[in-house]
């Protein structure tokens, strides 16, 4: 994958999980210092860093997400599982699904 790709790719990252350059020093090892270079294109250090970054951010987003779908799970009712479970797979099947409740 190419420079410009990958540093796309952790600005979505970034972008998504809403990081600072302190943070993604601190999640992927690497100094403050770096990651700013990194982020600005100018970073004339070793190729393979910017793929290591790159790797630990999707790292921490997939634990993110998963520490975020396990919090949601344990306070959902028995009705808001059966609607997050139709909905994900109405959007895995790009479907069409309507979901009636009781009125009033």
């Amino acid at each position: 994958m190419e420079v410009s790709a990958q540093i796309q790719q952790l600005r979505d990252i970034i972008q998504a999980l809403s990081l600072s350059n302190a943070d993604i020093a601190r999640i992927s090892g690497k100094s403050t210092g770096t990651v700013s270079q990194v982020m600005s294109e100018k970073y004339r250090g070793r190729a393979e860093v910017i793929g290591e970054i790159l790797a630990s951010l999707e790292a921490h987003k997939v634990r993110v997400e998963t520490v975020m779908e396990e919090s949601r799970a344990a306070w959902a009712t028995g009705g808001q599982e059966l609607i997050t479970t139709v909905l994900a797979l109405t959007y895995k099947t790009k479907g069409l699904s309507v979901i009636v409740g009781p009125s009033g």
